[in-house]
C-alpha cells in the first residue's frame, strides 16, 4: 500500500508541475471524425469491467445513447464496437426515476424514444453504470499505458444512458456505436453533476475543438458556487491565449443558441461588403450537424454577394470564370495547377463569411475551410488520386435560426461554459493542439521512463520518483516548443453535385 500512496502524490506533483501550479480542471481526450464519417465522436468505457462504446457528439440532443445486448440484431446495425452487454457490468442499474414505466424483458423500465433533425430515430430504455471517456485512437506503447495508468488519467463518471433497443435511418449504418447528446437539458450531463454533487454542487462543462481528421474534447467537472483558480485552458495559462468570443446562451432556449446581430463578407482585414439586407437571427451551435444550414434567403444573399466578390478579380477564388454559388456546388481540384500548388492556397483566394455574435464586437469568422469541406472518396481510382472535390458545407431549408454545424467549428476550441452559461470560442490550429496535448508529449513521456523506474515503482520512496519526474517535465517543456503544421494538396474548376 506505500508504494501505491507514492504513486498518487507524485503523479499530482507531477501534474502541478506541468501546469506551473496552476488549479488545472480540465481533461482531454482525442475524438475522431471529419469529412470522411461526417460527423465526430468520441469513445468512453462503460461499466466494470470497462467495455468500449463510441458516440457522435451532439451538443444538439440531449441523451448518451448506444445499442445494447437487448437489441436485436434486424432492429440495430453493426458498429464500431461489441453492444454493451449489461449482465457483465457488476454496477449497471435500470434507470427507474420516471412518471411511467414499462416491462421490457420482464424487467422495469423507463423508456425513451428520440427522434432527430435528419429523420432517424432511437428507440430504448435508460439505465446507469460508470464511464469513463478515452481517446478515440488508441496508441499502442506498452510504456505509455502503464504510465497513463500512473497518472489516473481517465475521469471516471456516474452516468444515465439510454440503452438502445430499436435503431433506424443513418444509426442503423454508422460506424459510431451511439450518440451523446450534450445540449442545456441533457439527462446525461444532470446525471453526472447529480451523482457527484453529494459534498459540493457541481457542474460540467466541455470543449470541443475540430480539425479535418478529427480533435480534441475536454471535459470538467466543477464546484458551482466556488470561484476557479487560475485557470488554464488547452494546457496553457488563460493569460497566454488571445481573449476568446463570448457570448451568453439564450435563456430561452434548450439549445447553446446565440444571436447574430449582422453579417458582412470580407477581404483581409478590410471590410468587403455589408449583408445589410439580413436582420438579426439567433445561431445555435449544433456539432452533430455537419454542415451549416440557414433559412434560404439568408443562403441566397450570401451566396450571391460570395459570386460578387469572386467576379470582381481574376485571382480571387480559384481563377473560376463567371462564378455561380448553389448549395450544391464543388470545386473539383485537379493536380498539378499553374496558380494553386496546395489545397490551402485556393481555398485561402475565397473571403472570409462574418457573423457577429451577441455582444462582442469581434466576428466570429467562417474562414472557406469552415464554409467548404474536402469530398472524401473510398478507395479511389488512380484518375481520382490526382482530383480533390470541395463542396459547399453551406445549406438552406432552417426556418427562424441558423445552425452552425460541425464544420463551421473546425480550428476554433469552443469552451462550452455551463458554469458561467456562456459560449468562448478560441482561434486555434486545433490539429496541432491535438498533436501537443494528445500524442507527442504522451509517446514521449512514455517513452523515455527509465526502465528502473518503471520496474521499481511501488518500491522506491514518493521523493525519488517525484524527483525524477520534475526531471522529466523540464525536458518535456523544451521538446512541445516545437510545433508542426500540415497541408493537403490542390487545383480547380466549379462543378454542380448530382448526388
Amino acid at each position: 500500500m506505500a508504494g501505491s500512496h507514492s504513486i498518487s502524490v507524485c503523479a499530482i506533483l507531477l501534474v502541478l508541475l506541468q501546469h506551473k501550479l496552476a488549479h488545472h480542471y480540465e481533461k482531454f481526450f482525442e475524438v475522431n471524425g471529419g469529412p470522411k464519417f461526417m460527423y465526430y465522436y468520441t469513445k468512453f468505457s462503460v461499466g466494470n469491467p470497462d467495455e468500449t462504446q463510441s458516440a457522435i457528439i451532439d451538443t444538439g440532443s440531449d441523451t448518451l445513447a448506444f445499442p445494447c445486448d437487448t437489441c436485436q440484431s434486424k432492429d440495430c446495425g453493426t458498429h464500431e464496437d461489441p453492444r454493451f452487454v449489461t449482465s457483465q457490468s457488476t454496477t449497471f442499474k435500470y434507470e427507474m426515476h420516471c412518471p411511467r414505466h414499462i416491462f421490457y424483458h420482464k424487467h422495469k423500465v423507463c423508456q425513451f424514444v428520440k427522434q432527430y433533425a435528419e429523420g432517424s430515430t432511437l428507440l430504448g430504455f435508460l439505465a446507469e453504470d460508470y464511464m469513463r471517456f478515452k481517446n478515440a485512437k488508441p496508441v499502442h506503447d506498452v510504456k505509455l499505458t502503464r504510465f497513463n495508468s500512473y497518472l489516473k488519467k481517465d475521469l471516471k463518471l456516474k452516468a444515465e444512458f439510454g440503452c438502445t433497443t430499436k435503431e433506424t435511418g443513418l444509426f442503423k449504418d454508422q460506424l459510431a456505436d451511439g450518440i451523446i447528446g450534450l445540449d442545456r437539458k441533457s439527462g446525461f450531463i444532470k446525471s453526472m453533476e447529480g451523482y457527484n454533487s453529494h459534498k459540493q454542487e457541481k457542474v460540467f462543462s466541455f470543449g470541443l475543438c475540430f480539425h479535418s481528421n478529427g480533435g480534441i474534447m475536454s471535459v470538467d467537472l466543477r464546484n458551482k458556487h466556488v470561484a476557479d483558480d487560475k485557470i488554464v485552458m488547452l494546457n496553457k495559462s488563460i493569460a497566454d491565449l488571445k481573449p476568446p468570443l463570448e457570448a451568453d446562451f439564450s435563456p430561452e432556449s434548450n439549445y447553446y443558441q446565440i444571436e447574430v446581430s449582422r453579417f458582412s463578407i470580407w477581404e483581409g482585414t478590410a471590410e468587403h461588403t455589408n449583408l445589410n439586407e439580413l436582420k438579426p437571427i439567433s445561431v445555435m451551435i449544433d456539432s452533430g450537424t455537419t454542415f451549416t444550414h440557414l433559412p434560404d434567403m439568408y443562403l441566397r444573399h450570401i451566396l450571391a454577394k460570395l459570386a460578387e466578390y469572386c467576379s470582381e478579380t481574376e485571382e480571387r477564388c480559384g481563377r473560376i470564370p463567371n462564378p455561380v454559388f448553389s448549395p450544391n456546388s464543388c470545386l473539383e481540384l485537379s493536380q498539378p495547377d499553374e496558380y494553386f500548388k496546395t489545397e490551402t492556397e485556393l481555398l485561402n483566394s475565397f473571403p472570409d463569411i462574418k457573423l457577429h455574435l451577441g455582444e462582442d464586437r469581434r466576428p466570429y469568422t467562417l474562414r472557406p475551410k469552415n464554409y467548404f469541406y474536402r469530398e472524401h472518396i473510398e478507395n479511389p481510382t488512380p484518375e481520382e488520386k490526382n482530383i480533390i472535390r470541395l463542396c459547399l458545407a453551406l445549406k438552406g431549408k432552417e426556418t427562424n435560426r441558423i445552425i452552425l454545424g460541425a464544420f463551421g467549428m473546425i480550428d476554433y476550441y469552443f469552451y462550452f461554459d455551463r458554469k458561467a452559461n456562456k459560449l468562448k470560442v478560441f482561434e486555434e490550429d486545433c490539429s496541432v493542439r491535438t498533436n501537443e496535448i494528445l500524442r507527442r508529449r504522451e509517446r514521449m513521456l512514455g517513452e523515455i521512463i527509465p526502465e528502473r523506474i518503471r520496474a521499481s515503482v511501488g518500491q522506491r520512496p514518493a521523493l525519488s520518483l517525484c524527483v525524477t519526474s520534475a526531471a522529466l517535465i523540464a525536458g518535456c517543456a523544451l521538446y512541445l516548443l516545437k510545433r508542426r503544421r500540415n497541408k493537403g494538396e490542390a487545383a480547380a474548376r466549379l462543378i454542380e453535385q448530382t448526388h
